[in-house]
């Protein structure tokens, strides 16, 4: 069912177009001349914007956007963004799901390679509110906000804010996943390793599991540590500002004043 425009009798332009059977079933496009449907997707609708596309995929959106784009991704929203895409191989994934990109630019969620240990997986994946921002062959992982910020090969994990991030295991997501990891603000920071945080700082790169690395900590009151503790540039702590306690062994590289 196609709602057409017309003036003086003449047809202008499709204004909205309804394909109850389409290719494989259910779609809807406005301004079907610069949206469009294609392959086998069935039950999903694009509303609003220009020059988006969905092709081979289910019950998916893509809403107010432009430039953008979902690939082989069922259940998956594009929202209010530009030039930002879900992009998924067929021949490597399995699971496709879940994925939604809202209020970006220049922005995707893609699956490019096969993980020989990890699976064929790319699902539940969110970005939002950045530019320039990614996250590859990853599932159940954030990237929120900042610029040039990117995740690969993990699972259950968040990059938060910052610039020029990456949250991924150290082969690259060849074979394995990084799992529970976070990176939260900072420029240039590389977490590399499970169940570990970068808090701020610059140029910090992950070379341990189960540890926070922070450039420099304030403690205004009290900290107390049941592990070891390394310090690599500057613990600062007087009297006035709290103190220290720790069970476990204080080691430094930098000083402790």
């Amino acid at each position: 069912l196609d709602f057409v425009e017309f003036a003086g009798g003449v047809r202008q332009k499709s204004q909205l177009l309804l394909d109850p059977k389409g290719t494989a079933g259910g779609n809807a496009t406005t301004d079907p001349d610069k949206n469009k449907t294609k392959g086998q997707t069935s039950s999903s609708v694009i509303f609003g914007g220009k020059d988006n596309e969905i092709k081979d995929s289910q019950n998916s959106t893509i809403t107010a956007a432009s430039g953008s784009a979902i690939s082989s991704s069922d259940t998956s929203a594009i929202i209010s963004s530009k030039d930002s895409n879900i992009l998924i191989q067929k021949a490597f994934t399995t699971n496709k799901y879940g994925n939604v990109i809202i209020s970006t630019e220049n922005s995707t969620i893609s699956h490019s390679v096969d993980m020989a240990a990890g699976g064929l997986n790319t699902y539940n994946n969110m970005i939002a509110a950045g530019s320039v921002i990614g996250t590859e062959n990853s599932n159940n992982t954030v990237l929120l906000g900042g610029q040039l910020n990117t995740i690969s090969g993990s699972r259950y994990s968040a990059l938060i804010g910052g610039s020029q991030n990456k949250l991924g295991p150290e082969d690259g997501g060849g074979t394995a996943y990084l799992l529970h990891g976070a990176i939260i603000g900072g420029q240039q920071n590389i977490l590399k390793h499970d169940r570990s945080v970068i808090i701020g700082g610059s140029s910090i790169t992950s070379d341990a599991t189960d540890t926070v690395y922070v450039e420099k900590l304030d403690v205004g009151s009290t900290a107390v540590f049941d592990q070891q503790i390394h310090v690599k540039g500057t613990a600062l702590g007087t009297p006035t500002n709290g103190h220290i306690t720790a069970s476990g062994n204080i080691s430094a590289s930098g000083t402790i004043i």
